[in-house]
């Protein structure tokens, strides 16, 4: 088919590891756990990408934790990869402050922080 694409990116040497059916089928229970990061980075065909993280799995009886990832929006741009930090990280924290967290102000003439009126010639802080 001309317009197909593979399941999965391509890998190279030193990329994200599928986790194996094995692993995922195994016996026995599994934990299911909620990411304490959400948003992470993935090597992935060669190359850095953004991603989410919705969770992360350990099997009864492993070692090995794995995690869910998305890192597109088509269903086949999500895996369960096993967890390595050369290759799984969390996403680096913008610099800049996110467009909708509000500014500090400056409060009026007088009014200390907490809320409470500072008389004039004041050093102390009390009211």
């Amino acid at each position: 088919m001309p317009f197909s694409r593979a399941v999965r990116p391509p890998t190279v040497p030193g990329d994200v590891v599928f986790a194996p059916k094995d692993l995922m089928n195994g016996p026995g229970p599994c934990r299911d756990v909620a990411p304490r990061w959400r948003w992470v980075q993935i090597r992935l065909g060669g190359g850095w990408r953004a991603a989410e993280l919705t969770t992360w799995r350990r099997h009864h009886g492993s070692t090995a934790w794995v995690a869910l990832v998305r890192w597109g929006s088509g269903g086949a741009d999500r895996g369960w990869v096993l967890y390595d930090p050369a290759v799984l990280q969390p996403a680096p924290e913008p610099a800049a402050p996110w467009p909708g967290r509000a500014r500090v102000r400056p409060g009026p003439q007088g009014l200390r922080p907490d809320g409470a009126v500072q008389r004039p010639g004041s050093t102390s802080g009390r009211p």
